[in-house]
């Protein structure tokens, strides 16, 4: 039975045989403190975590690590903390329940910004017990706060009770590779500002909801110039969300939209969606939405070149007027903004395919089609060649 804070003193070479509890406890009063820079090896059996433990120092973990996690139990990175856990391969180090069930312990929450929190060859299971704050949309087997850091590559979160991982604003994902989402009741939730930073090569399977959700709250903005990379999955935004910056959709995405959700490049935001005759790029409603007029759709305010959309889809909407009457709805708005538009199709749109307004302009509108829409175009140029 070893307080957190003197764990350090616990050497590889200890062995630990057929005892009726073959683990370390190390929880004293639920407010426990890592308070000096320290190592907690792997020594051979699982290290048991029962309550709330605190890291307000550098803390490693040695490759091959177990952890054990009593129920509703967490881990929280805070103040001048730093968690590393660096696995390998062959060693990963894992954090698990006492008892292997969805969502039995609570996670792990990084409330700091530094280099050293790692995770590499780390797997997270049957965590996200309960609410981190506010309402079960931050319940997570890892949340990052706006402010901090985390670089998570070849990690498997698996069985978490909602996300695998929650990441707010302002947050650095130094590194977001090589990491497998498998059989959790929901994959992740990040603002759009930090989704730019997730490569296309994370993997996910048997996730009840397969799908990766943007937005925070329904006001987020894009402001860093960010591609979206294509994943396995689909990205799923929640709420009315923003580009004030540069924005990219790679090649083969699909983004799709709770009802009434919208994408909004506003300011000196841009949005280039640019997919290929093999790859599009589907803009589309939540799955069970796929009727006209269900989500709102895309809005470009900015005059720029980069707003290009090329092999692209937009399906299902036109849900609400952009302003005033109900006139002003349609799939794409533009709103003195411009756009290039090429081997496209606007589809079962509730109103127009597109509305131009202002000083807008279709700066290029070749091998467009449109289905199912009130009117193809309305204002700005009326034909699409």
């Amino acid at each position: 039975y070893v307080h957190p804070n003197a764990a350090r003193f616990v050497a590889a070479d200890n062995e630990f045989i057929d005892n009726a509890t073959n683990v370390v406890r190390m929880t004293f009063d639920g407010n426990d403190t890592v308070q000096e820079d320290q190592t907690w090896n792997d020594i051979g059996v699982p290290w048991r975590l029962e309550t709330r433990t605190h890291v307000g120092a550098s803390l490693t973990i040695a490759a091959g690590a177990t952890f054990e996690l009593a129920e509703n139990a967490s881990i929280l990175v805070q103040g001048e903390g730093r968690l590393t856990a660096v696995g390998t391969e062959a060693d990963p180090i894992t954090f698990t329940g006492i008892e292997a069930l969805r969502g039995y312990w609570k996670g792990i929450h990084i409330q700091t910004r530094g280099t050293d929190n790692k995770f590499d060859y780390v797997v997270l299971e049957y965590g996200g017990s309960d609410a981190w704050t506010g309402g079960a949309d931050t319940q997570s087997m890892v949340r990052i706060d706006s402010g901090s850091s985390l670089s998570v590559t070849n990690t498997t979160f698996r069985e978490s009770g909602n996300y695998g991982i929650w990441a707010a604003s302002d947050v650095v994902l130094a590194s977001f590779s090589g990491n497998t989402f498998e059989n959790n009741a929901k994959v992740a939730r990040m603002h759009p500002n930090t989704v730019g930073q997730v490569a296309g090569d994370n993997t996910f399977t048997g996730n009840d909801d397969n799908m990766f959700r943007v937005t925070i709250t329904n006001s987020d903005s894009v402001i860093e110039d960010q591609t979206w990379s294509a994943l396995e999955i689909t990205y799923l935004i929640t709420g009315r969300t923003f580009t004030q910056a540069a924005l990219t959709i790679e090649a083969g995405t699909t983004v799709r939209f709770l009802q009434d959700a919208s994408l909004n490049a506003t300011g000196e935001g841009t949005l280039t969606a640019i997919g290929t005759m093999n790859e599009p790029i589907v803009f589309t409603s939540q799955e069970g939405g796929e009727t006209a007029g269900f989500w709102k759709g895309l809005r470009i305010e900015s005059n720029s070149t980069d707003n290009q959309f090329d092999y692209v889809e937009i399906r299902y909407a036109g849900s609400d007027s952009w302003y005033g009457g109900g006139e002003a709805s349609g799939a794409l708005y533009l709103l003195d903004g411009t756009v290039a538009l090429s081997n496209s199709t606007i589809t079962d749109i509730s109103g127009w395919g597109i509305d131009v307004r202002g000083n807008g302009a279709i700066t290029d509108c070749t091998n467009v089609t449109f289905i199912n829409v009130t009117e193809p175009i309305k204002g700005g140029a009326t034909t699409c060649g």
